[in-house]
């Protein structure tokens, strides 16, 4: 086949070039250009990378101080927690009868009425032993009564004598309510310990020391390595650097001027910056500082890094100067011109050719121009379609969500309304519906993330059974077997509830049996995790089964009532796609089975999956 005419003009119009070029016509342009292009160029490109330069060290160094501050404010706002955790729990020990009762009565009397006192006692420390127990943040809990010398503990009532711990008493007569850092010499455990004397009516009643396991406190406060919890007698009480921990913070120049500075302004919260460091200081609702010096490192050496940036645009603009000078030397011998035709030629045989077949420098600049632009746009419109195609999975899956049957909305409000009707305004019971109902309610609305860890979701699912055995007078009881190594797996939020709904409202509700029966199987297999809810109730037969998985295979949510288990097949399949699966298995009189399968995510790996998007999206 003979190559048709336009191409031969091409062809020849290149070689017409080719020769110009090797009587080095094509070499003096060149270098005319490339003197003054690379002039231009190297001022542009190296006044552009030392301005790029100086732009980025200061942007790091404010998202830094952004961040350090950020992660500040939330420890400080955890210390400020702790403190009212402590001073709720001295008030319920303060009002504490028992206790009150123990320390007003003489050793004699007590030694006399021994019955009576260990009813009073047991009771005592139970009352110690139920605060321990409702939060993880106290080691031990000590009460010392001056006027019979016993110490109550969480676990016994003891003479003093008798009690290996005592420094907390000696320390509080010396320097009265107060903390200070200190290893117990029992099992050496290292401890904050928070001594507060119970006065009434200006006599000292009894002293109380919570022991605070220094371990929980560093790992809920996250803090870095300079700072330090200052109390008010001076002493760091707590630092990840252990120099300081246990030490007045005057022996420290950076940290004493920073805590003077402190308790000498009538700022809550402050914060100065002091070249490369951050000092921030915090005072608490109790009696604390949280003092932290934070240094950002300089970003390289800056006479090296301006040498590399010049070296890096003197390079740049030969590279650059080359490039325009050949461009702007083979514009000069008409080869873009032949480009035009191949262009045209090309167009001819769609029927789009070109009038002006000379072509020109304008239509090179305009062909140019638009094939760039389309380019550009071409990948500017799949990267934002791909950022699209996410917000939309995400938007349908909420969509979905929101679709959740609202029958049991309004089956909670009528239980809570008989309940309090019912029953007197103090019932604890109707008390109990509201809380747990919010709980649920608060869970649903929240739709910033559509994925939750499984233990969130069981707790929401547990809730929501409560409240259904209840609406059904105990009709039924829940069997759950979870593997603990779970818990941290992300989920679908809103999974469990419609399974579990449909369960109790077409399997258990009009079921005959007398045990009546829903039992919840969570396990990580090497495929991925597997979720199995079993009931004992009607179940289905063939024909009805059929229907329903021929239902949840369409691309659609049906328009019907029942669309619990549609909607969560079809979020599971735009979640996840072909790796995870929903599946029914039923008999009629027996019972129905639902299977999950999803793929073993962790919660911190989906934390790690979100930040190499958005860093995607920043590039």
């Amino acid at each position: 086949m003979k190559p048709d005419k336009p191409a031969r003009n091409f062809r020849n119009k290149l070689a017409k070039t080719l020769g110009m070029l090797r009587y080095y016509k094509f070499q003096s342009i060149f270098f005319r250009y490339f003197r003054s292009v690379f002039s231009i160029i190297l001022v542009i490109v190296s006044l552009f990378l030392v301005i790029t330069y100086y732009m980025y060290d200061f942007s790091r160094k404010a998202e830094i101080t952004l961040l350090i501050e950020k992660n500040f404010m939330q420890s400080a706002n955890t210390l400020d927690l702790i403190n009212q955790t402590i001073e709720r729990d001295y008030l319920s020990v303060r009002s504490n009868e028992d206790i009150l009762l123990l320390t007003g009565f003489s050793r004699e009397y007590l030694e006399y009425k021994q019955r009576m006192t260990t009813a009073y006692s047991d009771e005592a420390v139970n009352g110690l032993a139920l605060l321990k127990a409702g939060n993880r943040l106290y080691d031990t809990i000590y009460y010392y009564c001056p006027k019979n010398g016993y110490i109550i503990a969480w676990n016994q009532f003891i003479d003093e004598s008798l009690f290996v711990d005592t420094d907390w008493i000696r320390y509080y007569h010396e320097y009265g309510d107060s903390e200070w850092y200190r290893i117990e010499p029992v099992g050496n455990r290292k401890t904050i310990s928070i001594v507060k004397g119970i006065i009434v009516n200006s006599v000292l009643q009894g002293i109380l020391v919570f022991n605070i396991d220094y371990s929980y406190m560093d790992m809920i406060m996250k803090m870095n390595k300079n700072d330090a919890i200052v109390a008010e007698n001076g002493m760091i009480v707590m630092s990840d650097n252990e120099q300081l921990t246990g030490r007045q913070v005057r022996d420290f120049a950076g940290l004493s001027e920073l805590y003077r500075m402190k308790t000498d302004s009538a700022e809550k919260y402050s914060i100065h910056t002091r070249r490369n460091t951050i000092n921030m200081a915090y005072a608490t609702s109790g009696k604390y500082t949280y003092l932290s010096q934070v240094e950002i490192k300089e970003f390289g050496n800056i006479k090296g890094s301006l040498f590399g940036i010049l070296i890096l645009g003197m390079s740049t603009s030969v590279l650059l100067a080359i490039v325009l000078s050949l461009f702007m030397a083979y514009n000069s011998y008409g080869n873009i011109l032949n480009i035009i035709s191949a262009f045209q030629a090309s167009a001819e045989e769609n029927g789009k050719l070109a009038e002006d077949k000379d072509g020109g420098s304008p239509e090179v600049r305009f062909i140019k121009a638009n094939i760039l632009k389309a380019v550009s746009q071409s990948a500017s419109i799949e990267k934002a379609f791909q950022v699209k195609l996410q917000e939309l999975k995400k938007a349908q899956s909420i969509a979905l969500q929101t679709q959740i049957n609202p029958h049991f909305l309004l089956n909670t409000l009528q239980i809570i309304s008989f309940s309090i009707a019912r029953e007197t305004p103090k019932n604890k019971q109707a008390t109990h519906i509201i809380s747990i109902f919010s709980d649920i309610i608060r869970n649903l609305l929240d739709t910033r993330n559509y994925l939750i860890d499984l233990k969130t979701e069981i707790s929401i699912a547990k809730k929501f059974l409560e409240i259904e055995n209840i609406r059904y007078q105990g009709m039924f009881q829940t069997r759950w077997d979870i593997d603990p190594q779970t818990e941290d797996y992300i989920i679908p939020k809103c999974t469990l509830q419609p399974i579990l709904e449909n369960c109790i409202k077409h399997g258990l509700k009009y079921c005959p049996k007398k045990q009546k029966e829903i039992n919840i199987t969570v396990q990580a297999e090497p495929q991925g995790l597997v979720i199995i809810i079993r009931d004992n109730g009607l179940g289905m037969d063939a024909q009805t089964l059929r229907v329903l998985k021929a239902r949840m295979a369409e691309p659609y949510l049906p328009e019907s009532q029942h669309i619990g288990l549609c909607n969560v097949n079809m979020r599971i399949s735009l979640i996840y796609g072909g790796l995870g699966e929903l599946t029914v298995d039923s008999e009629a009189g027996i019972g129905t089975t639902v299977t999950l399968r999803i793929p073993a995510i962790h919660r911190y790996d989906l934390v790690d999956l979100a930040a190499t998007e958005r860093t995607d999206r920043q590039e």
